[in-house]
C-alpha cells in the first residue's frame, strides 16, 4: 500500500466532476439528490453504481466526455511512467474509470471483498483517486494482509493523492458514511500484459464485461 502526491492543477478531475453536477462542493453532493428519489437501503453488489450521480456520469463518458477521458489517459501514463519499468512490457490499463459516491448513511461498495472474486485477473494493481476527502467511515477499510481480516481504514486521502494497493487479493470495502459528507472518488487497475493469461477468458461476475484489450482494457 502506498499513498504519493500528484500535481493536482495538471490533472483537475475534480473541476470536470463539478462542472457535470453543477456543484463546487462535491461533498454536499447529497443534497441534490430530489425529494421523490430514496437512498435510505444500503446499496448491496449489483446496485451499488444505481445512483442518479452514476448514470450522469456514464452517460457523459458514453457520450465522447473527450477532455475528461483524455486526461484520465494522460494520468495513466503518467502513474505507469512513475512506477513501472522498461522491462516490465506492456501495460494494460483499464478504458473507463470506476466512479464511486458514498452517500451519507449507506455505502460505496455493497460487499467487502477482494476484486479476484468477482474474476478480475490475478496481476492487476488498484489506484484510488479522492476526489473529496476520505477518512472514517466514507472510506475504504482494508485488511494489512491477505487474510487477516484486521480491517483499518485506508490513510487520509485529499484530492492530489493517489492510493496504491493490491486490491485483487487483500478484502476491502465500507462501512456505512456516518460522517454526514459525500465521499466521490476514481479508481482503476493496472496490469502488465505479460501476466494477464487472456486463455481463461474471464468476464466480470457483476456487469459481464470480458477482461479483454478493447472491452475492459486498453494498451497503454
Amino acid at each position: 500500500m502506498l499513498v504519493v502526491k500528484y500535481d493536482q492543477s495538471k490533472f483537475d478531475f475534480k473541476k470536470h466532476i463539478e462542472d457535470l453536477y453543477d456543484c463546487n462542493h462535491l461533498e454536499s453532493l447529497h443534497l441534490l439528490i430530489p425529494e421523490e428519489i430514496s437512498y435510505s437501503q444500503l446499496f448491496k453488489v449489483g446496485k451499488d453504481s444505481s445512483t442518479i450521480f452514476h448514470d450522469k456520469f456514464y452517460a457523459k463518458l458514453n457520450s465522447g466526455w473527450d477532455p475528461f477521458l483524455n486526461l484520465y489517459q494522460q494520468f495513466v501514463a503518467y502513474v505507469v511512467e512513475q512506477n513501472y519499468k522498461p522491462n516490465d512490457g506492456d501495460i494494460l490499463y483499464q478504458k473507463t474509470p470506476t466512479f464511486r459516491v458514498h452517500l451519507p448513511e449507506n455505502l460505496a461498495v455493497g460487499a467487502f471483498h477482494c476484486d479476484s472474486d468477482f474474476n478480475h485477473p490475478d496481476g492487476e494493481e488498484n489506484y484510488i483517486i479522492p476526489i473529496t476527502k476520505m477518512y472514517g467511515t466514507n472510506t475504504v477499510w482494508c485488511e494489512s494482509d491477505v487474510g487477516l481480516l484486521d480491517f483499518h481504514p485506508m490513510p487520509r486521502l485529499e484530492f492530489g493523492e493517489l492510493f496504491m494497493f493490491n486490491g485483487n487479493k487483500l478484502r476491502h470495502g465500507n462501512l456505512v458514511n456516518k460522517t454526514g459528507k459525500t465521499r466521490v472518488s476514481m479508481d482503476f487497475r493496472i496490469i502488465r500484459k505479460k501476466d494477464y493469461d487472456c486463455s481463461k477468458k474471464l468476464e466480470s461476475v457483476t456487469t459481464k464485461t470480458k477482461f479483454e484489450i478493447g472491452r475492459y482494457y486498453e494498451k497503454l
